[in-house]
Formats: C-alpha cells, sequence, structure tokens
C-alpha cells in the first residue's frame, strides 16, 4: 500500500510536474527470510513543484507505510 501526494509536501501547491518515472520497483531494504516472500513494490516516480507559487522541491511523488520499509525485514 501507499498513498500518492496530490500536493507539495513544503509549499502545498498543486502543480507538480512529472520529472522521472522509473516504473514499480521493490522496497531496496527488504531482505526476504526466503526465496518465496513476497517484497513490497510499487512506483517510484519523481516530481517538482512548479508553477507561479511553487518551490520548487524534488519529491517523491508517491509514500509507504515506515512499518513496510522499517519493519523485521529491514536490512539495515
Amino acid at each position: 500500500m501507499y498513498t500518492e501526494a496530490t500536493c507539495c509536501r513544503i509549499c502545498k501547491s498543486t502543480d507538480l510536474i512529472p520529472i522521472l518515472d522509473l516504473g514499480t520497483q521493490a522496497l531496496t531494504g527488504v531482505f526476504p527470510k526466503s526465496k518465496d516472500e513476497q517484497i513490497l513494490s510499487g512506483p517510484l516516480e519523481l516530481v517538482k513543484c512548479s508553477g507561479e507559487n511553487g518551490c520548487g522541491l524534488v519529491q517523491m511523488r508517491h509514500s509507504y507505510p515506515l512499518a513496510d520499509m522499517y519493519g523485521d525485514n529491514y536490512g539495515y
């Protein structure tokens, strides 16, 4: 599960311009305990806050739950 940002994380502008879309990627800090264990994956897209009142922040469009990213299988 993930949430999609509809506005800038800093200035709240809704003018987010796509910069780079790497498609669907697996969470890289998760190391499965077996070959059969599923690894959470989802979209990896960078957007830039733009527009007349935009702050220029480059950010990920999607956010993932911290428990999924840093749970029991977190490798670092």
